[in-house]
This record gives C-alpha cells, sequence and structure tokens, in this order.
C-alpha cells in the first residue's frame, strides 16, 4: 500500500493541470491514467465560450448548474492565469484576452474563436505568406486565407523528383519529419529568402512536437518575417506539444505520473478510502492500492472513456462503479435528428463550489473527492465552444481543494 496527500486520475488537460496545482502547494499527489485522455487530438487554441461576452455577463446568464456559474467568473479569471503563467514556465506560452474572443484561422477558411491560444498560432500581424505543403490536404492553403483578406499569395513547396516527401502524409507524419535534421534542412532550404513580400509565414501546424520552437526560430531568421501556424486536424501537434509541456512541468514538480493503468475507488462512509490500479494489459491481476486524503476525478466523461453508456441509455462511471441518470433511451441520449444537442455530451457529476460531485440534494457524494475536465456535467463543451475553460477552471479549483 502506498499512502499520498492525493491521487488525480485521468492524463488529459484536467488531469495535468490539476496535478500540477496540487504539486504546487507542497502535496504528494500521484497521477494515474489509462492512456494519453484527449490532448494527441486537440488542436491547440483554448475556447472558453464561443460567445464574444465578458466573462462576468456570460457567468450570470448562464443555468444555475453550469461549472462557470458554479465556480463562479473570478475562479475562471485565476484559472485562465495559472495556465498562462503555466504554460509559460514550460516553454509553451498560450497568449491571448481572458474577457474576449481571438480567432485562428481553420482549414476550412474560417476563424475559430478562442481566449487563449499557443503563442505561435497568434494572428498575423501585417500581410502574410501562406504555405502550402506537398501532399498535405490539397489546396488547404488557399481555403485558409479565405480567413483572412483572400489576396494572401500562396507558395506551393515541392518535393524533389522521385522523394517521398508528403505523399499520403497528415500533420503527425509531417511534425515527426520535421523534428528531425533531415527535415528540418528540407524545409529551411525551401523558405528562405526567395519568397513574396509579406510580414510573416504561415504554416499549417506541423513544426515538430520536440523542436517545433527551434525550428520556428531558424526559419524567421531564414525569412527575415515572423512565423506563424493555422489551425489543423488531429492528430494534432499542438496538443502533443501541450501534453509534453504539462507532463514535464508534473515530473519536474515531482508528479508520480503512472501510465497504462486502470483505477477503482473504494467508497466508505468517511470518504474515497483507497484507490486501486491495475495495469491495463494484466486485468485480473492483484493491484496496487493507493490510500490518499483526497482523489480527483478526471476520467474525460464519455468521450473520454470515463462514462460508458448502458444498454437501457442510462451511464456508469466505470472508476467509481456507480450510475449516471441517462436520457431513457440511446436514441435520446445522443440526440434524435442530426446536429441536435445530444445530452451524452453535457452528462456528468453536477458540483458545489469546491467542485466536489454532488448527489440530487446537493450533498458531495464524499468530502474528498473532486471532479474535473469532462467529469464535470451541466455544459456542452462543443456546442458552446466552452470544454477548455471548463477543463481548466474545474482542475484549477479541484486542485486547490484536493
Amino acid at each position: 500500500m502506498v499512502k499520498l496527500d492525493s491521487v488525480v486520475v485521468g492524463g488529459g488537460l484536467a488531469g495535468l493541470v490539476a496535478a500540477i496545482r496540487v504539486a504546487e502547494r507542497g502535496r504528494r499527489v500521484c497521477l494515474v491514467a489509462e492512456g494519453q485522455g484527449m490532448l494527441p487530438l486537440f488542436a491547440g487554441p483554448l475556447a472558453v465560450w464561443g460567445a464574444g461576452t465578458g466573462i462576468d455577463a456570460m457567468a450570470a446568464a448562464l443555468s444555475p448548474g453550469h461549472p462557470y456559474r458554479v465556480l463562479g467568473a473570478a475562479a475562471l479569471r485565476a484559472a485562465l492565469a495559472f495556465f498562462r503563467d503555466l504554460t509559460r514556465r514550460a516553454g509553451l506560452p498560450y497568449v491571448g484576452d481572458a474577457e474576449a474572443n481571438g480567432w485562428v484561422p481553420t482549414p476550412l477558411g474560417r476563424r475559430y474563436p478562442c481566449r487563449l491560444l499557443p503563442e505561435r498560432m497568434a494572428p498575423p500581424q501585417g500581410p502574410a505568406v501562406l504555405v502550402q505543403l506537398p501532399g498535405f490536404l490539397d489546396g488547404v492553403a488557399r481555403r485558409v486565407r479565405a480567413a483572412l483578406t483572400g489576396a494572401e499569395p500562396v507558395v506551393e513547396l515541392e518535393a524533389d523528383r522521385g522523394s517521398q516527401v508528403g505523399t499520403g502524409w497528415d500533420s503527425d507524419r509531417w511534425a515527426r519529419f520535421l523534428d528531425t535534421a533531415p527535415g528540418a534542412r528540407w524545409i529551411l532550404e525551401r523558405l528562405g529568402d526567395r519568397l513574396p513580400p509579406g510580414d510573416t509565414l504561415l504554416l499549417p501546424a506541423v513544426l515538430g512536437v520536440e523542436g517545433h520552437e527551434a525550428l520556428g526560430r531558424a526559419l524567421e531568421a531564414a525569412s527575415g518575417r515572423q512565423v506563424r501556424e493555422w489551425m489543423g486536424w488531429p492528430p494534432s501537434p499542438p496538443g502533443a506539444r501541450l501534453r509534453r509541456a504539462l507532463v514535464g512541468e508534473a515530473a519536474r514538480l515531482g508528479v508520480d505520473l503512472r501510465w497504462g493503468v486502470r483505477a477503482t475507488l473504494s467508497g466508505g462512509p468517511h470518504g474515497i478510502e483507497g484507490v486501486t490500479v491495475v495495469p491495463k494489459p494484466a486485468e485480473g491481476t492483484r493491484g496496487v492500492e493507493l490510500r490518499a486524503e483526497t482523489v480527483v476525478l478526471a476520467t474525460g466523461g464519455l468521450p473520454g472513456g470515463g462514462l460508458v453508456v448502458e444498454r437501457d441509455g442510462s451511464l456508469l462511471d466505470r472508476t467509481l462503479g456507480r450510475g449516471l441518470a441517462g436520457a431513457g433511451s440511446r436514441l435520446r441520449l445522443f440526440g434524435e435528428t442530426p446536429f441536435a444537442a445530444a445530452p451524452a455530451f453535457a452528462a456528468g457529476y453536477p458540483i458545489d463550489g469546491r467542485a466536489r460531485p454532488v448527489d440530487a440534494s446537493g450533498r458531495p457524494l464524499y468530502p474528498n473527492l473532486f471532479a474535473a475536465g469532462r467529469a464535470v456535467g451541466g455544459y456542452d463543451g462543443d456546442r458552446e465552444a466552452s470544454g477548455g475553460g471548463v477543463a481548466l477552471v474545474t482542475a484549477f479549483v479541484a486542485g486547490g481543494e484536493a
């Protein structure tokens, strides 16, 4: 049996931020996770609220059970400031205005609203030159141009005759290539001083994962221009960069990171009494028992596999072994018509002002259990464009309490 101050279950954005927040308070914390969470699919920009309203007006207008309303505007502001400082320390600075939406161009030629985004994805200042990589989403640079002025020149890079560079490559394959010395040389040779006039080079978000910042600076030096990236499709190098930065910061703070394990919580009359972790490939073997004063549940809800749908349309929390109210049938759970609101994606635990899951009467399920991210209900992060903000504020509050 291992004794700790806190255990965080879940290794996505909310779990990592919560674990870092706990560790910064000088507490012994272990993070346990089956996988990497949703960060490998995360496109980079952090959506807080799709509408452009300020935080106070937004929180006041929401339903009483929405996490923003429950935790309050001040907590959301503090969480966003914490995240900006955290990413700066981790070498992947996020920039933006907590009170108003910025934007980033997308491959569909639209502007995606976000409050915080990686510095390398900040909108270009002044005239831009767009770069089309060989074999990468043919014509995507011209579609991205529609989100700007529509008149930006497009430079189409070509592979050498007989080369397989770019053939059938997605964002992840390009990033892995550009993380290598030959890949860096390949793009530097093609983006020197032989370019149309413009203040900014705008490329897809594929400039590597481990070496993206060094490559960006090298491109700026070679071209004499600012280098920016546009938002792409998953698998997402910006999501992989953020995960790498957060895991590195957690390790630096002494968080005990245990990946590839399944956790089960044991509740008693006085709270969560233990967390049993079992390696995923070794189901049926005896697990390791962790004892902690507090537990943070950040298992990702339905999208992350923390919740599963039963045959009758009810939902089961796999970690806590507890059922949640569903929608009465699978059909209603996922929406009866295309593009209708789907209750499944707003499913999760209601919380109190300390981010503790509560029952229908508002009483905490366990006094030492906290929830973060998609384990929390009462909001639809995709339809509201609020998923990133809810992940941060719930992780910030839970990590400050646990």
